[in-house]
């Protein structure tokens, strides 16, 4: 079956952080996680930095990089959105009873 649409993305979503630290909660039981002796303020200063060195390098493969600000301080997990939505080329919601 041919595919009318690329195989990879044109547009990414990024969600630039304003606080970023460890979220002791999720800490407990996320073994990819690892406390750094670095202060809040000096953690986000480099997750900001990554974040932008990021976004260039992709941006620098020709992919648009759509930015949304993270919005509630208390919650440094936002920057990472992985499934919380979802778009499609239809008006369709998956799993939305009609």
């Amino acid at each position: 079956m041919e595919q009318d649409y690329p195989v990879f993305a044109s547009r990414v979503l990024m969600v630039e952080p304003t606080h970023f630290f460890l979220n002791e909660e999720t800490f407990k039981d996320n073994k990819f996680m690892t406390k750094v002796e670095i202060e809040r303020g000096e953690s986000t200063k480099r997750a900001i930095g990554e974040f932008h060195a990021s976004a260039d390098a992709i941006r620098a493969q020709g992919i648009e990089v759509v930015i949304y600000k993270q919005q509630a301080p208390e919650l440094p997990d936002s920057v990472f959105p992985n499934n919380w939505f979802s778009t499609h080329r239809s008006a369709d919601i998956p799993g939305k009873q009609a």
